[in-house]
């Protein structure tokens, strides 16, 4: 019979407890979790349009200069770009106002220009030039302008030349424009012989811009 005596309850517990803390110290874990928070500011892409010069003509081939394309000249020595060189009488020579071709921007979105033709008859022609301002924050690629033109045999509805440009270079769709940059476009419209007396044509100019780095 062993003859040890058995150790209190309380001295066991005692016991269980110190070796639990020293498990707990050699089993024990500090750590640190470090976070980064990313925050990204997209840009924007804009363009709007804008209203260069306006020129009318009752001759396509008005000599000013040659081809009738008066953008950017003073034909008439009144010291505007904004020619009026409508008609001569052949009988006073002295010119003539009839038509009138008025291009203006729409009053709440600049995306939007209008180009009115009042009292237009054959022959009369009106040139409009207008730029595309890149007014977002990155650049843009410019397709040319698609014009839509219900009926063309009474309405000439083109550009001039067809593609826009830059710094008077055409501008290739894959030409970016800056933001701040300008690309300049000329429309020409021209009544032909078959127009109507009194009557309405409607027609229309669509530009796509897209970011510079995508091709739709």
């Amino acid at each position: 019979m062993n003859g040890r005596k058995a150790l209190p309850i309380t001295t066991v517990l005692l016991i269980l407890a110190l070796a639990l803390a020293t498990v707990g110290v050699g089993y024990g874990l500090w750590s640190k979790t470090l976070f980064i928070y990313g925050q990204v500011y997209t840009g924007n892409l804009d363009a709007v349009l804008s209203v260069e010069e306006v020129d009318q003509s009752a001759d396509f081939n008005a000599g000013c200069p040659s081809g009738g394309y008066s953008i950017g000249k003073d034909c008439d020595g009144d010291g505007s770009f904004n020619d009026d060189m409508e008609a001569i009488d052949p009988l006073t020579k002295e010119p003539k106002d009839i038509a009138e071709c008025v291009a203006s921007l729409d009053t709440i979105d600049p995306q939007k220009m209008y180009v009115v033709v009042k009292n237009g008859y054959p022959s009369f022609n009106c040139f409009v030039n207008y730029d595309i301002h890149n007014t977002g924050t990155i650049p843009i690629n410019i397709h040319s302008p698609v014009y839509t033109n219900p009926d063309p045999i009474a309405i000439h509805f083109n550009g001039w030349p067809p593609i826009c440009y830059v710094n008077d270079v055409q501008l290739d769709p894959a030409t970016d424009l800056q933001p701040g940059d300008k690309a300049y476009c000329n429309l020409h419209i021209h009544v032909n012989q078959p127009a109507v007396e009194t009557g309405y044509y409607e027609v229309s100019i669509s530009i796509f811009g897209h970011q510079w780095n995508e091709e739709p």
